[in-house]
């Protein structure tokens, strides 16, 4: 079966995007050389990385170690120290970046759940929680019902429309979220605290589902403490020390189980940049 089509058709490529295009036939998005300091504390430096179209990056590192910041930088909620981030014909030049240009890098990136910031309210329906996300982003609520329980369906998920996002499932908590990140059709989707309240089983199931989303056309970025079930293209580890990027195949098996992660507040007091675009 394939998978559902994104809602919303994309508009036609500018000449320039077009040109562009022809030379970025392996990636959708490129960091060089990040580096953020809030304060006199540095809380990641020397990140790189490229993600490939449709592709999984899984962003792993304890806690305090810059994930939550690293994901509102890539997403252009927050402001970098140094670096330069592309995505797609967009570019973040820090610290010269310009409110023009995080704009256009927001419209390129969903936030699909970031700690306690950004995410569904638990005490709507799934059902008030879809209308919401499509006036978000301007989409006809019908149009958002469909392609939610097109998705919904094709990730074999039993739909309770009317049930409280609080009354659901975690995993189904974390599946509602990064379905509805999709309405958009972003470029990229970032995710926080991937293994928040799933037992393993279901951490095991998750990343395929990441997968799947990202088969649809993203770059799917979750953030994590658990490496035991990661299954991506490309893994950056962060360290409180310093950061670096590792792209490898990750092992099936690891010698102990990891801890879970059970923040609910971003590893540090990030400066965010809250001018939005509805």
């Amino acid at each position: 079966r394939s998978y559902p089509a994104p809602a919303i058709s994309p508009p036609t490529p500018s000449p320039a995007r077009a040109q562009h295009a022809k030379t970025q036939e392996s990636w959708t998005l490129r960091a060089s050389d990040l580096m953020l300091r809030v304060g006199g504390d540095v809380v990641f430096r020397d990140v790189h990385f490229e993600a490939p179209r449709h592709g999984v990056v899984a962003v792993v590192g304890g806690s305090g170690s810059g994930k939550t910041s690293l994901l509102l930088a890539l997403a252009g909620r927050m402001r970098l120290t140094e670096g330069v981030i592309d995505i797609g014909t967009h570019r973040l030049h820090a610290p010269k970046s310009t409110q023009a240009e995080l704009r256009a890098v927001r419209s390129a990136v969903a936030v699909g759940r970031i700690a306690d910031l950004v995410g569904l309210d638990p005490e709507l329906t799934l059902h008030r929680n879809v209308s919401d996300a499509a006036d978000w982003v301007n989409v006809k609520r019908s149009v958002a019902r469909e392609h939610f329980e097109d998705w919904w369906d094709t990730l074999g998920f039993e739909i309770d429309a009317h049930a409280r996002v609080s009354e659901l499932p975690a995993i189904e908590r974390a599946v509602a979220h990064l379905v509805l990140a999709t309405l958009g059709e972003p470029e990229v989707i970032v995710f926080d605290d991937v293994a928040r309240g799933l037992q393993v089983a279901e951490r095991r199931q998750i990343w395929p589902i990441f997968r799947k989303i990202a088969d649809s056309g993203p770059v799917v970025i979750g953030a994590t403490l658990d490496e035991l079930t990661l299954e991506a293209d490309v893994v950056v580890r962060l360290s409180r020390i310093r950061a670096r990027h590792a792209a490898s195949e990750v092992a099936s098996e690891t010698e102990s189980e990891p801890e879970l992660e059970t923040q609910t507040k971003p590893e540090t007091e990030p400066q965010i940049d809250t001018e939005e675009e509805r």
